[in-house]
């Protein structure tokens, strides 16, 4: 697994949004990618590439059947905690229902991000992680990792000649490098016109000249908002509707990706993912924003009257799931990816003061975002039933309960980083 591009955010699972793998990429807002718990969240914005070490090559997906069976076979989790998985890129096939599976995938993937490789992923991939070191990037996201399977290269996905070296170096490249702060996109658009869009060419361009597997991870904030009480959902033909500069640049990128697979028979993926949450997401995020003012005793802070509401997945599902479209998903199709995890704000910060011990009203309500989005759902019909894919951490409580102990756990990691952030929030009224 080769990890590459990331401009300082980090993903958790193969990356955490804005704020998604583990080591995929966080980024601050939630978003995974495929680093450490989740290679997202850790990376949390960043872009990673495949390299084959026995040169298997990549034949549908990553897995192919001897006597292909007649329905998906969902237990088979390469590089996953569930179902068989080979180990370190030795083992090359398995029985699983009486079917002969010979994995197929390549070894090295290059992941952009700032967050996490998953870890059982590095257990059959190796990876090269390009990093660009912005406020929301920290080399401590990859401590733990098996130097011998992570590789990180310090740089921009903008720089063309270091893109292309990396690139063809590897067999796939795995997109979750975005600049994802909705609140930062307001105060200044530039640098994500930069990242999401021009660096999304610059990678395209990349894997189109070395005809290498392509992923783009996105977010479900492309397709806008929908009416609280809508019972509707995102799916893969909702139109886009981008309401803020972050949103807009990642239409933008997602077009571009369409485009090139149609125009020039790019060999890519996409997947449109709701909020992440999770270990190492940036404290500007909304959720560890909240712990780490309740662990330093002050108050937490809601947007509005707190009813905006989000469809939050853990980091770690939002990996496997990066992980699943990768080697299973059908190229040029979009995957959405979503845990059916639908809560107001006002509902999480009422979870996390409970398990603070504080009374459920123990909150301040402050000045609303600027064209803050009302809910987001996902309709994760396709990566469910087409690839057989199931999110593990289904009770968020107990997920937030687990990001609490984290928080906690590794104030070192975190606290650097809080008076700044605090600062620009009360500047702002917030």
């Amino acid at each position: 697994m080769h990890l590459l591009e990331h401009r300082g955010h980090a993903f958790h699972h193969i990356g955490v949004t804005q704020d998604p793998l583990s080591l995929v990429h966080q980024d601050s807002e939630g978003h995974a990618g495929l680093v450490h718990p989740g290679l997202a969240q850790r990376m949390s914005a960043g872009s990673g590439i495949l390299h084959s070490e026995r040169n298997d090559g990549w034949r549908d997906g990553s897995i192919q059947h001897s006597d292909p069976p007649t329905e998906p076979v969902a237990s088979v989790r390469v590089g996953c905690k569930s179902g068989p998985m080979a180990t370190k890129g030795q083992k090359e096939s398995v029985k699983v229902d009486g079917q002969t599976v010979r994995f197929t995938h390549p070894d090295k993937v290059l992941y952009e991000a700032t967050g996490t490789t998953k870890a059982d992923v590095l257990e059959y991939y190796t990876a090269v992680a390009p990093l660009l070191l912005t406020y929301a990037g920290n080399r401590e996201n990859l401590a733990g990792l098996p130097e011998d399977r992570v590789t990180l290269e310090v740089g921009d996905i903008c720089d063309a000649a270091l893109v292309d070296r990396l690139v063809a170096e590897s067999d796939a490249v795995v997109h979750y490098a975005a600049e994802s702060h909705n609140d930062n996109s307001l105060n200044d658009p530039s640098p994500f016109i930069q990242t999401n869009i021009v660096g999304t060419f610059v990678l395209l361009e990349a894997v189109r000249k070395h005809g290498k597997r392509f992923h783009h991870v996105s977010t479900d904030e492309v397709y806008g908002d929908l009416e609280l009480d809508d019972p509707a959902k995102f799916t893969e033909t909702t139109p886009y509707n981008p309401s803020s500069p972050y949103s807009a640049s990642k239409a933008g990128s997602d077009h571009l990706v369409r485009a090139w697979v149609r125009s020039f028979g790019v060999q890519a993926t996409l997947s449109n993912c709701s909020n992440n949450y999770g270990p190492y997401q940036h404290i500007e995020k909304f959720i560890p924003r909240q712990i780490t003012n309740l662990i330093d005793g002050v108050r937490p802070r809601l947007y509005g009257q707190g009813v905006n509401v989000r469809d939050w997945i853990h980091t770690e599902d939002h990996s496997s799931a990066v992980l699943r479209i990768l080697e299973r998903g059908e190229i040029g199709r979009t995957y959405l990816i979503g845990s059916d995890g639908e809560r107001n704000n006002r509902e999480i910060v009422e979870i996390l003061l409970e398990l603070f011990d504080r009374p459920a009203d123990d909150y301040d309500l402050v000045a609303d975002r600027p064209g803050h989005d009302l809910r987001y759902a996902i309709d994760n019909t396709a990566l469910r039933t087409e690839l057989g894919w199931e999110p593990q951490f289904t009770d968020i409580r107990a997920g937030l309960a687990d990001t609490v102990r984290w928080y906690r756990e590794n104030e070192a990691w975190w606290r650097p980083a809080k008076a700044a952030v605090e600062a620009t929030y009360r500047a702002q009224g917030q």
